[in-house]
């Protein structure tokens, strides 16, 4: 069953150019929703649910099963890296460290997270070359839908 974070993060990008940075950065700040791998805070995963509504032919659901096997460890081991460097930043504020200390741990939870955002674009792409044209644009008018539905 195709129940994966990357799926749901991948579709949600190919929605429209401009949303790719913010909806990466939004997700990545967000570490409750990161680790949950839902789109939005208190949304369902429903995947197979929008692979129905996008009429995905089984070829198409097993190239996604492919693509999310793939890169299924590496995102992990990222997300769990990105968990322990907001972790370890939240311990040095909390602590009598000093303001070098806290910003090269700051740094290197900008560049976690920048290693995460180019995996997932490289996700977007190969996701994207599974979608017809014409399935891009119904999602991205779903995509835009839920944009609107999504509690702010």
């Amino acid at each position: 069953m195709l129940r994966s974070w990357v799926f749901g993060l991948t579709l949600l990008l190919l929605a429209n150019t401009g949303a790719i940075a913010n909806a990466v950065t939004w997700q990545l700040s967000n570490p409750q929703i990161l680790a949950q791998g839902k789109m939005y805070a208190g949304e369902p995963d429903d995947t197979e649910h929008l692979l129905e509504r996008l009429n995905a032919t089984p070829e198409q659901k097993q190239k996604m099963q492919k693509i999310h096997a793939q890169y299924k460890d590496r995102i992990s081991q990222h997300k769990q890296l990105v968990r322990q460097a907001q972790q370890q930043l939240q311990q040095l504020l909390s602590s009598s460290a000093s303001q070098s200390e806290i910003r090269q741990q700051y740094d290197e939870l900008l560049r976690l997270k920048q290693e995460m955002s180019k995996l997932q674009f490289e996700i977007i792409l190969e996701v994207r070359e599974v979608l017809s044209p014409e399935q891009r644009r119904q999602f991205a008018d779903i995509m835009e839908q839920r944009r609107r539905n999504r509690p702010r």
